[in-house]
């Protein structure tokens, strides 16, 4: 009976320990927690007894782990886990969408105002500037913000004003 006791302590132990560095969803926690108990049962004589003792091995284990998370903390090993620097300035994904500004492309799709335009198989998800524009018709790429995309129909006035 006492080799159970003992085991039940110490299989809670190590489930317990098992929780803190390897995070399961509280279940090998859970089954630790419900190991001491039951160790805790089967010793106590009395209610009293068995609060006191769970109270005793809670601050004991508390300790220890405390102690231990921060001895493991301090060793190279747990540290190269751990992203010290910071990204200075995170490139944002359409950071070069400024390249399409003055580009021709084709209607790959009707745009009422937004559709998808082809720029020599690059295709886009792109907004007209709030007029329909049929599919097949070519378009220019007049304003870029963030990740969207304005263009109205292609016509010689727009390509004179675009080289001047």
């Amino acid at each position: 009976m006492n080799y159970l006791i003992i085991g039940l302590l110490i299989l809670g132990i190590l489930l317990l320990t098992v929780e803190i560095f390897i995070p399961g969803f509280g279940i090998f926690g859970g089954l630790g927690i419900v190991s001491i108990i039951i160790s805790i049962v089967l010793t106590a004589q009395n209610v009293f007894q068995g609060i006191l003792m769970f109270l005793g091995i809670a601050i004991i284990l508390t300790t220890i782990f405390s102690l231990l998370i921060r001895w493991v903390a301090k060793k190279q090993f747990y540290s190269s886990l751990i992203l010290r620097d910071t990204l200075q300035k995170q490139k944002l994904e359409y950071d070069d969408m400024d390249y399409f500004i003055g580009k021709v492309g084709v209607a790959a799709t009707p745009l009422r105002p937004s559709g998808n335009v082809d720029f020599n198989g690059v295709r886009l998800d792109v907004l007209s500037n709030g007029s329909f524009i049929p599919a097949g018709q070519k378009v220019i790429v007049v304003q870029v913000s963030g990740n969207k995309i304005v263009v109205e129909s292609f016509t010689q006035e727009n390509q004179q004003q675009r080289s001047n």
